[in-house]
């Protein structure tokens, strides 16, 4: 007895000694081993790290570690505590009662292809001895750990930062408070709850986890909370260096994770995304937003190992202050104050997206305001839109459908200069050029690529869009002088029933304008525009519109310039395909014109190459001084040529030209032996002259065959008290019997005849009507040598 008990007192004895000499010696110890280690990296730890093991009270301990590498410290740890159960083990169950780790600190950073971290430097190209490593199958598992169980109920990790170095950026993630407790795992399943406190670089994350692990199947409640993080730290991930962030950005997010062998999935989960004061901006735009919140609740999610992903939600979305200018410029592009649409559902399967709200708002669209010449910047904008409201919205199988679009009070300013719009505001420099260039290509390429039979067209639907409330639309044009400025307002518009896919729906429109005095137009119909070709019927009246406002352009137009004068007009016509069939009735009530700088003030239509189309009105007016027209349009709407020029131009002058041409037969059916009217093809010049009146070889004196001649220009210049004509004889050698050569004795013998035969025209006139001597007018004879051509006498007026 007394021998086993000095055994048992030495065996003790020994053990105390054995366990003393790790506790004291395991510092030197373990530095040293470690040194010897780190030694082939070019790391060591310093004379103050201490890593002791206290076998008695079952505690691993670390204080002051420091690992250098090249003067820098990528490592230090301020303390680390480990207690551990060695008891526990005799029941198959390995228990760390508590870790304690406070005041870590580990840099690395990513160059090239190498990562760093805690001084340790890694190859990322995929060396050989890698590829050899990764293609080494995993050793066998070890059946006798079966059932083994970790317990780890206690680990408490503080202020913790790791600092990593990436693009000459230093990013700092630090770990302020973190709890692990309840650890427990076992035959390749266990669970753990988490919470801590984190800061990433400047913004705060918080993190509450419980994870249920099994090798088939796990499960994870998530909740994370970050907040004031700002987005200026990560510009340099942008793919341009001239770009630049900035703003706050808030992340909360609530999710059940369940993984299985079959699918990934997410069940009622809920994420915010918000948004605040972001700015973008590089060489072209700057853009800004005052705040945006992104809400998905009802969040459902399944990625299943072997089909498509599927997920349903609900969002809601709130965008507030969008503000899109020119790089360097107070211009505006765009600026949007609100858009709010109700919540909406979403779903996901495969490529098929669903998005469907039961309404959508959006207030104070402004687009190309110009801001340095305007004391009210937004009332120089080219479209200033205070609501928009589009309900419902959804867009389905590809298919975007909404019921109504209501266009609340609007503004449209349409200023011209010289070079086109004055207030459009554009995007400059070499950028913008070049994505104009790239925007051309890709039109050009869709040209000419046809669409796959099998590949399913993006469709529009919208029952109706309507203008809520009176819109104003001003206009000046400085390009025109003296320069345009009319105010107008849209009183209604309404187009209904547009859908992109049905190439034969009819699309129904309206639309009532007026300005601020008593001009009015009404327009109705409705059109086919989706179709290879178009059809429509179109209903259009328009009441006293003043034409002096549009003086200039009609001055280029028509080649005079209205003075005075209202226009009304009925118009009703039919498109069948794309091929235009209508008549305008015309009606301009106490026109006044008068002849631009391009023609004479005042005309006389006898004997003028062709009639100008003021003179031509001007012989259409009734009693009243009005001029009732009928114009008929047509022509092929996919022609280049066909448009308001050419409506201007050309079918107006053939319409008033036909009915003057009329008028003008009519007038001089009295003199038709005097006078002709005709009418050149193509250019519709008009055209009054009088007709030649032909003589007998040698003939003299007026004969039987010129006296209705005779009587028809005496009546003539007697109805028509200020003309005055000049009296042009012309001989042919035949008058004398001579040949095409004529002597000089043959040439005076022809002229004398040829003055004798005015002469006597003239006196037979005279005794005719009572015509003043002064308004007949003779001029030089001439002689005709030309094959087949008859003596005659030919009529000028003078003007």
């Amino acid at each position: 007895m007394t021998w086993l008990k000095r055994v048992t007192i030495l065996f003790i004895a020994l053990l105390m000694l054995i366990c003393l000499s790790i506790w004291i010696f395991s510092p030197a110890i373990s530095r040293a081993t470690l040194n010897h280690l780190l030694e082939p990296s070019g790391i060591h730890l310093t004379e103050d790290s201490a890593i002791r093991l206290n076998p008695f009270r079952s505690i691993v301990s670390i204080r002051q570690l420091q690992l250098v590498k090249d003067q820098d410290t990528p490592l230090a740890l301020q303390t680390l505590e480990l207690r551990y159960s060695l008891f526990r083990l005799l029941f198959r169950e390995v228990q760390v009662t508590r870790i304690y780790l406070e005041g870590l600190m580990v840099t690395g950073g990513y160059s090239g292809q190498q990562v760093s971290v805690a001084g340790f430097d890694f190859d990322t190209t995929g060396s050989e001895t890698s590829s050899a490593a990764d293609a080494t199958p995993p050793p066998p598992e070890n059946d006798e750990n079966e059932g083994l169980l970790f317990l780890a109920p206690d680990i408490e990790l503080k202020n913790i930062t790791l600092s990593f170095a990436y693009l000459d950026q230093v990013n700092t993630v630090t770990i302020e408070q973190m709890n692990i407790t309840q650890s427990r795992y076992q035959n390749s399943s266990g669970r753990s709850d988490i919470s801590g406190r984190l800061l990433v670089n400047d913004a705060s994350l918080t993190i509450d986890a419980k994870v249920d692990y099994r090798s088939e199947d796990t499960s994870v409640r998530l909740a994370l909370d970050l907040t004031q993080m700002n987005l200026s730290t990560y510009q340099y991930l942008l793919p341009q260096q001239s770009d630049r962030v900035s703003g706050q950005l808030t992340l909360a997010l609530e999710a059940n994770i369940h993984q299985s062998a079959q699918a990934l999935n997410l069940t009622d989960s809920k994420v915010v995304i918000g948004l605040n004061e972001f700015g973008y901006q590089n060489n072209d735009v700057d853009a800004a937003v005052q705040d945006l919140q992104l809400t998905l609740a009802q969040w459902q999610l399944e990625i299943p190992s072997d089909g498509e992903m599927t997920m349903t939600g609900q969002l809601q979305t709130a965008l507030h202050g969008l503000l899109v200018r020119p790089a360097a410029s107070d211009d505006i592009l765009a600026s949007l104050g609100s858009f709010e649409p109700e919540p909406a559902a979403i779903a996901l399967t495969g490529n098929d997206i669903r998005y469907q709200t039961p309404a959508m708002m959006l207030s104070d669209i402004v687009f190309s305001s110009p801001q340095q010449d305007s004391e009210k910047p937004k009332n120089n904008a080219l479209v200033d839109i205070q609501k928009l409201e589009l309900a419902p919205f959804e867009f389905v199988s590809n298919v975007l459908t909404i019921g109504r679009v209501e266009i609340g009070a609007s503004h449209f300013n349409v200023k011209l200069n010289d070079s086109g719009l004055a207030n459009l505001v554009e995007l400059n420099g070499p950028v913008a050029e070049q994505e104009t260039v790239e925007a051309e290509e890709v039109l050009e390429t869709e040209k000419t690529e046809a669409v796959p039979a099998t590949e399913s067209v993006p469709g529009v639907r919208i029952g109706e869009i309507k203008s809520s409330q009176p819109w104003q639309i001003e206009i000046e044009d400085g390009s025109q002088h003296p320069a345009f400025k009319k105010r107008f307002e849209v009183t209604r518009l309404s187009i209904a029933n547009i859908d992109m896919q049905n190439t034969e729906q009819n699309i129904d429109y309206a639309l009532e304008l007026k300005d601020e005095g008593y001009f009015n137009l009404t327009v109705n119909g409705d059109v086919q525009p989706f179709g290879d070709e178009i059809n429509a019927n179109i209903e259009a009246h328009m009441a006293e519109f003043s034409l002096p406002d549009v003086r200039s352009y009609l001055a280029k137009a028509l080649d005079f310039e209205f003075k005075a004068g209202q226009l009304d007009t009925d118009f009703s016509g039919t498109v069948r395909a794309s091929k235009i069939d209508s008549v305008a009735d015309v009606t301009i009530r106490g026109a006044d014109f008068t002849a631009s700088q391009n023609q004479p003030e005042e005309t006389n239509v006898i004997g003028q190459t062709a009639v100008p189309l003021n003179v031509a009105l001007g012989m259409l007016k009734d009693r009243h001084g009005d001029i009732h027209l009928k114009i008929p349009v047509e022509g092929d709407l996919e022609d280049p040529s066909f448009g308001v020029q050419h409506i201007l131009g050309l079918v107006v002058k053939k319409a008033v030209m036909m009915q003057t041409r009329n008028y003008l037969i009519n007038t001089f059916v009295p003199y038709a032996q005097v006078v002709k009217v005709s009418m050149t093809a193509g250019s519709y010049a008009l055209k009054v002259r009088f007709e030649d009146l032909p003589y007998e070889t040698a003939q003299v004196e007026v004969g039987e065959a010129q006296q209705l001649f005779v009587d028809q220009l005496s009546r003539l210049m007697t109805d028509k008290p200020g003309l005055r004509v000049k009296i042009c004889p012309v001989v042919v050698p035949a008058d004398i019997g001579a040949g095409a050569s004529l002597t000089e004795q043959q040439t005076d013998q022809l002229l004398t005849l040829a003055n004798n035969r005015a002469i006597a025209f003239k006196a037979r006139l005279l005794e005719s009507a009572e015509v003043e001597s002064a308004r007949l007018l003779l001029c030089t004879a001439r002689t005709d040598v030309k094959a087949g051509s008859l003596s005659r006498l030919e009529f000028l007026s003078v003007n």
